[in-house]
């Protein structure tokens, strides 16, 4: 049995480049105050799935959590300056 040198083997599995990013974008949009680069993290999780034609569902969790979470933390802080109790 010979060896062929240009056989290199299957390619590991591709997974999804985005995952990790999605979940980043969902903790920081939980971390107070953080939630604007949560947001940004989940549009580049999305991209990057997408690209890889993985699920972008990670990604769009964190950007859903995040605006939710950026609103709040706007509508408390006008609340907060506008002296309502």
């Amino acid at each position: 049995m010979t060896h062929d040198p240009s056989y290199q083997g299957t390619p590991p599995p591709r997974g999804n480049p985005g995952q990790a990013l999605g979940v980043v974008s969902i903790v920081l949009g939980l971390t107070c105050g953080l939630s604007l680069f949560g947001l940004v993290a989940g549009f580049v999780s999305r991209r990057r799935s997408k690209r890889a034609g993985a699920s972008p569902v990670l990604g769009t969790i964190g950007i859903v959590v995040s605006a939710i979470a950026l609103l709040l933390l706007v509508a408390g802080g006008t609340l907060l300056a506008l002296g309502v109790s």
